[in-house]
């Protein structure tokens, strides 16, 4: 498999910054999507989005009724073909749990699966299906030379609807346990983003006529986070190089590329620091 390009698996709640980070990878970028959730990078320069749909569903359309860019779910394979000689330098599957329930639908005769999914809607072999099916196009997605990311919502896999406090809750993409157990051993960084609020130091006197102690406070911002280091919940993984000389952060405020790349180099996160180079075509 081809490792020339950053390979990553992205998660997290929805409108916590995962799109806004895919698009800030090396131009030009190819957006693969799932489902029609780019208005945050629409505007921008140097991204391309095309929207997957199954046959039988209607086409996306902009506000000007012309229809949007698309694919056809059975076309997603000639797609990735195409990618790999072309111009993109970024390639990412926004909406990786989305593209999985169209292929469910499609196995079971469908076009659209229904809001209420259950366990029950398919037998077992129908999602074993499914999940070979995945695992094919995430292959292919893996093996391109470029950048890949591979975007998805977050799913609590030890979430059973019931309230037991005595199960660990255990965080990580909303796919299949055996496509995410897959892609989890396929890439070489799996993060998660959120939103939380900021906090800062502050130099504060607690008795009058002593020195001053740092106390944190916070200031009632939220900010975009991602999440990189070890964590007993959350499924995440970052390689850093065996020349790296600091410890992982746990969080990158802001994330971008940018301090991605420096981490892979082995490099603590400068606001000058360069970009990895794009990965040949």
């Amino acid at each position: 498999m081809s490792r020339n390009g950053i390979k990553m698996s992205l998660y997290g709640r929805a409108k916590t910054g995962k799109t806004r980070l895919l698009a800030t990878f090396p131009k030009p970028v190819l957006i693969i999507g799932g489902e029609d959730g780019t208005a945050s990078v629409s505007t921008l320069d140097g991204v391309d989005f095309i929207q997957v749909i199954m046959r039988g569903q209607d086409p996306p359309v902009g506000v000007d009724g012309k229809p949007k860019p698309h694919i056809y779910l059975d076309q997603v394979g000639n797609l990735i073909d195409e990618v790999r000689p072309s111009k993109y330098a970024t390639v990412g599957l926004d909406g990786a749990s989305f593209v999985a329930d169209m292929y469910l639908a499609q196995i079971l005769g469908v076009v659209k699966l229904p809001e209420q999914k259950s366990w029950g809607m398919a037998a077992r072999e129908q999602y074993g299906q499914q999940g070979l099916q995945m695992k094919t196009m995430l292959r292919s997605l893996l093996d391109l030379p470029q950048h890949v990311v591979i975007v998805a919502h977050e799913r609590n896999f030890n979430d059973d609807g019931g309230s037991s406090e005595l199960i660990t809750p255990h965080v990580g993409s909303a796919l299949s346990p055996g496509v995410a157990g897959w892609l989890n051993g396929a890439v070489e960084y799996i993060c998660q983003t959120f939103i939380r609020e900021q906090t800062v130091a502050v130099k504060e006197s607690m008795v009058e006529g002593e020195a001053p102690v740092e106390v944190f406070t916070k200031t009632g911002k939220m900010e975009y986070c991602l999440r990189t280091g070890p964590h007993p919940v959350y499924h995440t993984g970052f390689r850093l190089p065996p020349t790296a000389g600091f410890q992982l952060p746990d969080v990158i405020v802001n994330p971008t590329y940018e301090k991605i790349a420096a981490l892979v180099r082995g490099e603590q996160y400068r606001p000058a620091a360069k970009p990895l180079p794009s990965p040949r075509k």
